[in-house]
């Protein structure tokens, strides 16, 4: 596809950066830098760990009920087709949801670099059966087995993070500190860089952008991470809320039988 350019040139493998006493670089990705690389409007990620680019985002803030139970748990959701849309969104996130956790995910994932690989860019194909929804037949479907498989996960929910990556394709970081950039006339801006503060009110400081209008690319990008959740897609036709995978399944799984293994032998 004409969009998925070289990306800049990578660091040197770490191998090979250890062997020429190379220690102190750190892999990491300028999101400036992929903004001019692809035709996605919005990017969304890590990084250090991926990025990844979109132009549907589903956009998740949960509020935790008193004893932080997924049952007590309170969901604002929106989809947002465009930048304008996003900002449209964002203005009707109700006051108390303040203190909730905040999750911005791409939908349509075309395109994502990873640091992993030295920067490689992966392309995907949004029209293939990895973006189809296992119920309905488009992407504000998908968006809604996504935002849903979010609300019934196990996973522990810190409001202080902000929540940032690709949910169908490889998974989402935590992220408690964040860089707001985006491209308006041709223009790189930055919004300078977030942290301290809910997932929510992180996501409120792109209310303080005086002039939207032109805006062409956004990047909502963490500057570390401290939490990662692996995330895939289940074919088999069951409800959306019952195809959450995760790489953490197998653990559990060898754990089980672990210990039906030391029962079976104590016995």
């Amino acid at each position: 596809m004409e969009w998925c350019p070289t990306p800049p040139k990578p660091l040197l493998p770490r191998d090979e950066r250890e062997q020429l006493g190379i220690m102190s670089v750190v892999d990491s990705m300028f999101p400036p830098d992929y903004f001019p690389m692809t035709h996605p409007m919005f990017i969304v990620g890590e990084e250090h760990n991926r990025l990844s680019g979109c132009n549907v985002l589903a956009s998740l803030h949960i509020q935790p009920g008193q004893l932080h139970m997924a049952s007590e748990t309170s969901p604002f959701a929106y989809v947002s087709h465009s930048i304008k849309e996003f900002f449209s969104n964002l203005e009707k996130v109700p006051e108390n949801f303040n203190n909730a956790s905040a999750y911005h995910l791409c939908v349509d994932t075309q395109i994502e670099w990873d640091t992993a690989f030295h920067f490689h860019s992966t392309v995907h194909d949004p029209l293939g059966d990895e973006f189809k929804p296992t119920h309905g037949s488009g992407l504000d479907d998908l968006a809604k087995e996504i935002i849903k498989n979010v609300m019934n996960s196990p996973e522990n929910r810190n409001h202080s993070l902000l929540y940032l990556g690709s949910y169908i394709t490889e998974g989402y970081n935590g992220c408690p500190e964040v860089r707001f950039d985006w491209e308006q006339g041709g223009q790189m801006h930055n919004l300078s860089t977030e942290a301290g503060e809910s997932g929510t009110e992180k996501t409120r400081h792109w209310l303080g952008v005086d002039n939207t209008e032109g805006i062409t690319k956004l990047g909502m990008v963490g500057t570390m991470s401290s939490h990662f959740v692996i995330t895939g897609r289940d074919f088999s036709d069951q409800d959306a809320g019952a195809t959450i995978l995760t790489r953490y399944l197998p653990m559990q799984v060898l754990f089980a039988l672990f210990v039906a293994t030391l029962v079976v032998s104590c016995a």
